[in-house]
């Protein structure tokens, strides 16, 4: 069945089912129902897109309408009453398949003269929402402007179990500018039964500017559990104002400037389980984190935002870009939540060009805070950066981070560096400590690996618990040339479902002066991608 989805859409797909019943029998549209929900996925149309409803609309408006004598005989039978008589229609297909819909999207169709939605809001307002579609659980709306909100006000008005809402009105991109981008949404929004998830990814904005929508729209859904908006920069009065939102549970949001705690105050967010922040400023993020109070949070991802390129900083700057700025601000989350941090993520937007090493290779010190997290799922450092790890380093990792699914300490473009590299016992003891894995990306010098596994076939206790691991993908960044047949057979044992291999090409290190080693290593992690038949990914 799921290779039939990838031939067909799900629109096409019913529609051509449903074509083959004429409308004046409600017993085959109803038996073609029943049998595609016996069928199962992904025949069910549990979510369908809103141009297949739309287009099943369409379709049965373009059949030819039951005759006035036949509708008048059916509606006597039915009713004496001739005001009743006038308010019998023809059946269609959406009373057959909307019972079967679950999950909706509803996308503002303003800009798409061929996707009219009132055609579609004519057929459901004949019928009472509850009777129409009936297993209807979520909604999800993107909407442009205010207007959409109100055709569509007969499904945001009834009771459902999540409703998810994307605002995107034009032209909100002058920050001088102290008017909302978003109040013309507020009544709307107001109007409905319940609000799950809100999202605002308009142009740039200021809380300032919107302090007033968010502030009504907190009291009005004070069960909001999702709330992005990563293009509104924030400030203080945000904060205290979101302290009112007990249940939120997942927060995306752009830093502006901020005091320090004793102005700033606790921001106290008992539910919080994720936040994903984008700042500029590290005192800023230092300050939040020092403010938040956040028992639940098990993920965070912190996007560094800075358009220009890193200049020469002090080695112990704190200010910038720095390993010694971000060993402080791993020391704040550790300290935080070191029992239920589960991943941490820390990007970068904007570019990296310098070629200075001590950039981009960071101590092992930067991370090492995290040891006292057990319960790490994923770490992922940012671009272009490389953690030095030395064996040692790798097998404790091991022991704190044993359900570790996702770890990068190499990231892409970073640098490649002689003798910098993880010996290959360390690797096997780390691989036998974390059954888990996933993903990796490490510099390991797997060229030694004859020396302690001879004979793939009958290895040593302690790299036989390594064997049959589920990474599914891997990175050895600048890992010297290999044997490739030796390796090649070794990584299979090793990987079963490795999928993706990646390594740093010599074409993107431009700075490494093209030493005979490197592009050694090159060519032989290209020859080795090809024995092992799986993606090639040089980096």
């Amino acid at each position: 069945m799921a290779r039939l989805h990838r031939i067909w859409y799900i629109d096409e797909l019913v529609l051509t089912i449903f074509e083959q019943c004429p409308l004046s029998s409600a017993a085959a549209l109803a038996r073609t129902c029943w049998r595609m929900y016996r069928i199962g996925t992904p025949l069910i149309w549990a979510s369908p897109p809103l141009s297949a409803l739309i287009s099943l609309v369409e379709a049965d408006d373009e059949l030819e309408p039951v005759s006035s004598k036949t509708r008048i005989r059916r509606s006597r039978r039915r009713s004496k009453n001739s005001a009743r008589a006038k308010a019998v229609f023809p059946p269609t297909r959406l009373q057959f398949l909307a019972p079967w819909i679950t999950d909706l999207v509803l996308v503002d169709t303003i800009r798409d003269e061929n996707l009219a939605i009132e055609t579609l809001m004519e057929v459901v307002t004949q019928y009472p929402t509850e009777s129409l579609f009936t297993r209807l659980q979520t909604l999800v709306i993107i909407a442009l402007s205010a207007d959409f909100l109100d055709t569509i006000s007969k499904f945001t008005k009834t009771d459902l179990a999540w409703i998810k809402v994307f605002l995107k009105p034009p032209l909100v991109d002058d920050q001088d500018d102290p008017e909302s981008g978003y109040e013309s949404f507020l009544s709307q929004l107001c109007a409905m039964s319940r609000l799950d998830s809100l999202t605002l990814y308009g142009s740039d904005t200021t809380a300032e500017a919107e302090r007033h929508f968010i502030s009504a729209v907190l009291q009005r859904f004070p069960e909001l559990d999702t709330f992005d908006a990563w293009r509104m920069q924030t400030d203080t009065e945000f904060f205290r104002t979101l302290s009112n939102a007990s249940q939120l549970a997942h927060l995306r949001i752009q830093l502006g400037g901020l005091p320090d705690r004793t102005e700033l105050g606790t921001v106290s967010l008992p539910n919080l389980e994720t936040l994903i922040v984008e700042y500029g400023s590290n005192t800023d993020l230092q300050n939040l984190l020092s403010s938040l109070e956040a028992p639940l949070l098990y993920l965070i991802q912190l996007d560094f935002h800075d358009t220009v390129e890193i200049v020469d900083y002090e080695l112990n700057d704190t200010t910038g870009f720095t390993s010694k700025a971000y060993q402080l601000i791993v020391q704040r989350i550790a300290s935080s939540w070191s029992k239920t941090l589960e991943e941490l993520t820390i990007s970068r937007l904007g570019p990296i060009r310098t070629h200075a090493a001590t950039h981009r290779m960071w101590g092992f010190d930067t991370i090492r805070p995290l040891l006292s997290c057990h319960q790490m799922r994923k770490f992922q450092i940012p671009p272009a950066v490389r953690v030095r790890v030395n064996g040692a380093d790798l097998i404790q990792l091991g022991k704190s981070w044993p359900r570790i699914r996702e770890l990068s300490l190499a990231g892409f473009g970073s640098p490649v560096e002689q003798n910098a590299w993880v010996g290959v016992e360390p690797f096997f003891t780390f691989l036998g400590a974390c059954r888990e894995l996933e993903l990796l990306e490490l510099s390991v010098r797997l060229e030694r690996a004859p020396d302690i596994v001879p004979d793939i076939d009958n290895p040593p206790e302690a790299v036989a618990l390594c064997y049959d691991s589920p990474l599914r993908e891997l990175s050895v960044h600048d890992c010297p040339a290999v044997d490739v047949d030796y390796t090649a057979k070794l990584l299979r044992r090793l990987f079963p479902k490795l999928e993706r291999f990646h390594y740093a090409r010599r074409g993107v290190m431009t700075w490494t002066g093209h030493r005979p080693w490197d592009i050694d290593r090159v060519l032989c992690m290209r020859e080795l991608t090809e024995r092992l038949g799986v993606e090639w990914d040089g980096d």
